[in-house]
């Protein structure tokens, strides 16, 4: 009963937002340069990761948005270099999922039609979960040796500014630049598990 009663709620809201004017649907593939040293060092500074968007416009030239986007990072190593400090037969991985979620209030100039531009600027809240997970392999018999997860979570604030130009018919593209401060904690410390976003996308406005 739940699961039918969930589905006639979705069917009814997907039927609502595309039959709404002035709503918008963007893919963008995105590249953040991460903010935080220690995850600089582990998995690397610089991630590409793909990201969808909605916009609903409310009154004049306001609307409504919210995006969420997917970061998978990785980190493995086969030997060690000091032998005498530990096990030269042990595999590491360490592999993160780290999931980004947004939303807020924008406003755009401009238009979205085809051979015209438009500028739009966003300002909302933010927030980030990260699924940790280390396994420790024995090379010799691949049995597994050590294996751990943990969850990180934080909540911020991001701003995006982006200028979209209008292809064929409702079909739209999009440059964004913009900055994600979310506040995390690993360790007890507080660090930012955002940074500088750039990205560009495809739009269909309905």
């Amino acid at each position: 009963m739940k699961k039918s009663l969930i589905f006639v709620l979705l069917l009814l809201l997907t039927s609502v937002f595309i039959s709404a004017e002035n709503f918008t649907l963007t893919v963008y593939c995105d590249y953040l340069s991460v903010a935080d040293s220690t995850y600089k060092e582990e998995y690397g500074g610089k991630k590409f990761f793909p990201e969808a968007k909605f916009t609903f416009r409310v009154k004049g030239n306001f609307y409504l948005w919210g995006s969420g986007g997917f970061l998978p990072a990785s980190y493995g190593w086969e030997e060690w270099s000091n032998k005498g400090i530990v096990n030269p037969d042990i595999e590491a991985k360490n592999t993160s999922q780290k999931l980004f979620y947004a939303g807020g209030l924008g406003y755009f100039v401009g238009y979205r039609d085809p051979a015209e531009f438009s500028v739009s600027l966003e300002v909302g809240f933010c927030a980030t979960n990260n699924t940790i997970k280390i396994k420790s392999t024995q090379t010799t018999t691949n049995s597994i040796v050590r294996s751990e997860k943990a969850t990180e979570s934080g909540i911020g604030v991001r701003g995006n500014l982006g200028v979209t130009y209008g292809l064929i018919n409702n079909v739209f593209a999009e440059a964004s630049l913009g900055y994600m401060y979310v506040w995390d904690t690993r360790d007890g410390e507080y660090y930012n598990a955002g940074g500088l976003r750039l990205a560009i996308g495809l739009g269909l406005k309905f």
